[in-house]
């Protein structure tokens, strides 16, 4: 419409028009000027000049290309990794590379103006930048769907950029279900509250570091009901030492056989003195995953599917299948017990104690495992269940090698990978309640 309001008659058009960038196609139907501009891929403005038979002998008209899309002909798309664990955590790369039909690199395109579809807008954006050599690079993670597989496509202006790419989700290494929400620091607190991370190299940028998301920790450090004020008798003088009593909610890989919570303990402010104890819950469905309620309290669902409730100022529990006593301040650190945390619910719990060392390896005094729920001694595991009639726990008593490797490796695998084989064990070992209790809640 421009070009019929300036060339009042296409006639007067000469057989030339050229543009300073650009190629330039037209032909006349009747009274109407049809012009087709073959665009540049670099970033520039051109000028358009239409020559005329009468009056002025050329009209001029200004482009810019900045907001045009490219002629977007060749495009590449690299995945790492194939396949992934779709909890909304865990970094998925892709490198899409853009080219025109003759081979030139597309490097003009502003990243974060590239949009990213999937077919169950499961994705978030976790990074979105310019390579050189025309290379963009995005970092994503999946969130959970019920399908096996997420279909991702690049577009630019409502234009598809990339043909569809197929990530396939990974739901073997637990077996169950996989449940995550979203990422702990958008809960709206930090104070006594960490998320764990596990630094990775990009396999596209070898300048970028990525993170997975391989647990969390809530730490109560008084002064309240469970931990007192200061440290014990035998605490280092050299420093004011505050008692604390952390939980661990651990899961790296998301695999079932490094699913487990720790409990640290330290009353001394010497490492070698911390009481560790670490503990599986069993069946295993779900990775551990933590939120505020509607009461403003945390929420942590365990891997049984069950909850535990903190309060989210001091960090006590509040409820739900774990309860807990507060922490052993004795004088004397050899018969300190260990954090007396009672699991209640359907399952079954495996625990094992150690002062200053990773509680699963190694046999580290003489003093066998004991208590209604295993916070004394450090020789050898307990398994235990709780009986809801009785009001009392079931125990009983196994090596620590049945469940964990004698190595000391990080992390260190369980023994079992699927809850079938725990319960199979357990079953011939402890008895069919064992089993059962490890194999369902129900």
């Amino acid at each position: 419409d421009s070009f019929n309001q300036i060339i009042q008659n296409p006639i007067e058009v000469m057989d030339k028009i050229l543009a300073t960038k650009g190629q330039v196609s037209y032909k006349i139907n009747g009274s109407i000027l049809d012009v087709v501009l073959s665009f540049p891929t670099e970033k520039s403005a051109s000028e358009l000049t239409i020559y005329t038979t009468l009056g002025a002998h050329e009209k001029k008209f200004s482009f810019s290309f900045d907001n045009v899309m490219p002629d977007v002909a060749q495009s590449q798309v690299k995945i790492h990794p194939q396949t992934v664990v779709p909890n909304g955590f865990d970094p998925l790369e892709i490198l899409l590379q853009l080219k025109t039909a003759d081979q030139k690199v597309i490097d003009t395109i502003d990243p974060t103006q590239i949009q990213i579809k999937s077919q169950f807008n499961n994705h978030n954006v976790i990074r979105a930048k310019k390579l050189e050599d025309g290379k963009y690079h995005f970092v994503l993670s999946l969130k959970n769907v019920p399908e096996e597989k997420s279909e991702i496509q690049f577009f630019y202006r409502d234009q598809a950029i990339s043909k569809i790419v197929e990530v396939e989700h990974n739901f073997l290494i637990s077996n169950e279900k996989i449940k995550m929400e979203y990422y702990p620091e958008q809960m709206g607190f930090v104070e006594g509250f960490a998320v764990n991370k596990f630094s990775v190299k990009s396999f596209f940028d070898p300048n970028v570091e990525l993170h997975k998301f391989v647990g969390f920790n809530i730490t109560n450090e008084g002064i309240n009901r469970i931990v007192p004020k200061g440290g014990s008798a035998d605490a280092d003088s050299s420093s004011e030492v505050q008692a604390s009593r952390e939980f661990q909610f651990n899961f790296r890989e998301q695999a079932k056989q490094n699913m487990g919570i720790e409990i640290w303990e330290d009353t001394t402010g010497y490492t070698s003195r911390f009481m560790v104890s670490h503990f599986v819950i069993a069946p295993r469905k779900f990775i551990p995953y933590v939120e505020i309620n509607q009461y403003g309290e945390i929420e942590i669902t365990l891997p049984t599917g069950e909850k535990v409730l903190f309060d989210k100022n001091s960090k006590e529990i509040l409820g739900g299948v774990l309860r807990e006593r507060p922490i052993d301040m004795g004088p004397n650190r050899q018969t300190r017990t260990f954090a007396d945390i009672q699991y209640v619910g359907k399952g079954i719990m495996i625990r094992a104690n150690a002062r200053g060392n990773s509680p699963q390896i190694g046999q580290f005094s003489q003093k066998v495992i004991s208590g209604e729920f295993g916070n004394i001694g450090e020789t050898d595991a307990m398994v235990y269940y709780y009986d809801e009639n009785l009001k009392t726990s079931k125990r009983c008593i196994l090596k620590k090698k049945d469940f964990w490797p004698a190595k000391d490796q990080n992390p260190i695998p369980f023994n079992f990978s699927n809850d079938d084989e725990l319960a199979n064990f357990l079953s011939k070992k402890c008895g069919e309640e064992f089993g059962k209790r490890a194999r369902s809640l129900e």
